[in-house]
């Protein structure tokens, strides 16, 4: 999804997916070209609710899986995180300790270590902690259970940060163009609460009533 859209605003060299790369690939280092700057990684697989009783696969697909990368030429990485890794969601805010949270369970773990690793190898990276991504062609998400199946897995009461793609998009090129390092956040300016967002839609089917509240800041 983040891919296509960077695409969009963005010319580079090489291009990789899971049509023509194996990340697991232990030799994967000597199959990369060697003149790459700058790697800009989107490998994620946030089925977070998938992953709260399988913590070996979530490690592997989130975390174990840009080991290899780490191990290939280049000037910097900029690496999408997520905002998973904070251990108060609610209020990251005023309180940007990482750690468990119960929300994401082990994928926010799993982020956490890979943004480690990338730190302790890397040197010159950007890490970028994005909040809940949403445009036209998402295939999941609570955006999408609500518009296409008129059903919610969470509380409406909840409160996410939505961002477009577009505008994340926008903010990867911004950060390699002007050749930014550190962390920082990649969210809207508030958190939103679904029952707001859908006022006009009456029919919604709640199946889940947990209820959850990510904070919303695009600074660390």
């Amino acid at each position: 999804l983040l891919g296509k859209a960077l695409s969009k605003v963005m010319d580079y060299d090489y291009g990789f997916n899971t049509k023509n790369i194996n990340l697991f690939d232990k030799e994967l280092y000597q199959k990369f070209p060697v003149d790459i700057d700058t790697i800009i990684i989107l490998a994620a697989d946030p089925k977070i609710y998938y992953y709260s009783t399988k913590p070996a696969e979530c490690f592997r697909n989130n975390y174990e899986l840009i080991k290899n990368i780490l191990k290939c030429n280049y000037r910097k990485l900029i690496f999408v995180s997520t905002v998973c890794v904070y251990k108060h969601l609610d209020n990251y805010s005023k309180n940007p300790e990482t750690g468990w949270n119960t929300e994401s369970n082990f994928y926010g773990i799993a982020k956490l270590l890979a943004e480690k690793e990338l730190i302790e190898m890397a040197g010159n990276y950007c890490i970028l902690r994005m909040s809940t991504p949403y445009s036209v062609n998402m295939s999941k998400g609570p955006l999408f259970d609500i518009l296409t199946c008129n059903q919610s897995y969470v509380d409406m009461a909840s409160r996410y940060s939505f961002i477009h793609v577009e505008d994340a998009s926008l903010a990867i090129k911004y950060c390699f163009v002007n050749d930014l390092t550190g962390i920082y956040n990649l969210t809207d300016q508030k958190s939103r609460r679904l029952k707001d967002i859908f006022s006009w839609k009456k029919d919604i089917h709640c199946i889940g009533h947990s209820k959850f509240d990510y904070d919303s800041d695009n600074q660390l």
